[in-house]
């Protein structure tokens, strides 16, 4: 199973992304969009090879991993791009206020899951909720331009109470997500 560890955002939050996502298109440039039903903040991507008989420990850990931490509340209010500005690949909606709980929360999984067996991240984490991919520098510079005049970076608040461990499977129209397990925070 290809599985992640995410925070889901809440459903109050689609029509801003939406209206964010819809910004980005007046570039005409070549992204395809992550549908705002389905926008997340992955801690830790697991792979493609998690075993179904693996859930039931990844819960276990991830247990242990957020056991110290209360819920906590955090604000989505940056727009960002990876890698870097000259070679875009994924366009992303970033946290402002909570984003160090949040390297708190990734470290703690992240040291469960290596232990685990599962590979160490290769990047520094940021915590980031990825809205669109980059296919091909079609329009690049509008794309630019769109980027940085959006004013509206704000799309509002999340209450960080639980984590989710989901399955994605790929699909023709898109990766369809499923909860496998759910760890509530303090």
């Amino acid at each position: 199973m290809r599985c992640f560890i995410s925070v889901d955002l809440p459903s109050e939050l689609e029509g801003r992304i939406k209206n964010i996502q819809d910004r980005l298109k007046e570039s005409q440039a070549d992204i395809n969009y992550v549908d705002p039903e389905k926008v997340h903040i992955t801690l830790k991507f697991l792979g493609d090879n998690v075993r179904e008989n693996q859930v039931s420990e990844i819960e276990r850990r991830l247990n242990r991993a957020v056991s110290s931490f209360s819920s906590f509340s955090a604000s989505i209010e940056k727009v960002g791009v990876f890698p870097n500005l000259d070679f875009i690949k994924v366009i992303w909606l970033g946290v402002e206020r909570g984003e160090e709980k949040f390297k708190d929360l990734f470290r703690e999984i992240e040291e469960e899951m290596t232990k685990f067996g599962f590979e160490e991240a290769e990047h520094e984490f940021t915590p980031h909720a990825t809205i669109g991919r980059v296919n091909s520098g079609r329009n690049k510079d509008q794309l630019i331009r769109v980027l940085n005049n959006i004013e509206e970076k704000y799309v509002g608040e999340i209450e960080v109470n639980r984590i989710r461990l989901k399955k994605s499977e790929l699909k023709p129209d898109g990766p369809e997500y499923s909860t496998l397990s759910e760890v509530k925070l303090s």
